[in-house]
Order: structure tokens, then C-alpha cells, then sequence
């Protein structure tokens, strides 16, 4: 399966193909072996409160609302939050969208900067998952970096690598079983979802 074309991807039609053809991904496998260049831990979850001005940081929170305000023919977009402990502005300018992408009384986990300012904490373009752990890709775990093109951003990539692991496998093992086991090295399959998403 791995040899297959990477238009066999769901979502990947000839406008995305031709972007990944840029880093040389033409098929399942070149997309597997498109390797992090570094990972970023963002599996420690903080309380609003917790939050450090300054850091980049993890948290969960429930949305309360969305709003978007115009200032010098800008768009600002914002989604506030909160948990137990305070509430934050989560800040996007000029898409919107953001503010009605999350439904009021929705759990999300969020991953950025924080900003403090007069006691209220801003977080501007973070990245936002539904509040499964288990089902995020791009916070709440060890996060792969991919070298990037124009035009196609990290969380596209990562959900393109995770389907193609998803994929029947029929990789091939290049260093025979006999060695493996003397080793203790994992099969081909197993190490490849250790590079693009470790468990630890």
C-alpha cells in the first residue's frame, strides 16, 4: 500500500498533491518517510491560572463565545475560554471564522503563548484541538515539526502522515527477523509511528 500514489490520501487532490510533490512526496511512502526535524513536548497540561507570560504552554478549557471587532479595517477575531481557574482570549486577526469554528460549551485544549495583561491572559493564533487527548494530533502529546512548503501547513501534514500510518500495512523489513529479535529492534511499521507521533 505504501507505493500507492499519494492522491489515494483522502483529501489530497491535485492542488495538494502538486504542494507535497515540492518536499518530494509522490506516494504513501515518501509521506512516511517525510522524517520531524524536531518535536515539540506540549503533552504537560497547565490551568488557566498556571499559564506563564511568555511560554508556550498547554491547557483545557470549555469555550464561552466568539466575537469578531474591526479596528483600521482588520478583523479580530477572538474565542474566549476558561476553566475552573480564570479565562482566556484566544486572538486571530483577519480569519473571522475562528470565532464560530468552536461551539459555546465545547472542550478544547489549547497550545501557545501566553500573554498577561492587567490580569487578562491573550493567546494570539494558538493552535486549538477537540479535548481528546487521544484524538489530537497537535497539542496535549510530543508534537512532530515537519520541514514545510508554501502553502501547506503543519496540522494538514500531520493529518495526511497519521492516515497514511492508519493505512493496511505491508512494509517491507529490510534488517531480517533474526537480527531484529537479537536487538530487540521494532518492525519497520512500529517505528515509523514512534518517529512521526512517540509516546514519550
Amino acid at each position: 500500500m505504501t507505493n500507492m500514489p499519494i492522491t489515494s490520501l483522502k483529501g489530497v487532490g491535485d492542488a495538494l498533491a502538486a504542494k507535497l510533490s515540492r518536499l518530494g512526496i509522490t506516494c504513501v511512502n515518501d509521506i512516511l518517510e517525510h522524517y520531524p526535524r524536531r518535536y515539540e513536548d506540549r503533552s504537560c497540561l497547565r490551568t488557566v491560572a498556571e499559564m506563564v507570560h511568555g511560554e508556550f504552554a498547554t491547557f483545557a478549557a470549555n469555550v464561552i463565545r466568539g466575537e469578531v471587532n474591526r479596528v483600521r479595517g482588520k478583523s479580530i477575531a477572538r474565542l474566549i475560554v476558561g476553566d475552573h481557574t480564570g479565562q482566556a482570549a484566544l486572538v486571530w486577526f483577519n480569519q473571522p471564522y475562528r470565532a464560530t469554528s468552536w461551539k459555546p460549551g465545547s472542550s478544547v485544549l489549547v497550545y501557545g503563548r501566553a500573554n498577561r495583561f492587567r490580569n487578562t491572559l491573550q493567546i494570539e493564533s494558538p493552535e486549538i484541538d477537540s479535548s481528546e487527548p487521544s484524538d489530537s494530533l497537535n497539542v496535549a502529546r510530543i508534537v512532530p515539526i515537519y520541514p514545510l512548503t508554501q502553502g501547506l501547513g503543519s496540522r494538514v501534514l500531520r493529518k495526511l502522515i497519521a492516515a497514511a500510518l492508519a493505512m493496511p500495512a505491508n512494509d517491507r523489513e529490510i534488517i531480517p527477523a533474526d537480527i531484529r529479535q537479537s536487538y530487540r529492534l521494532m518492525e519497520r511499521r512500529a517505528a515509523l509511528r514512534e518517529i512521526h507521533f512517540p509516546s514519550d
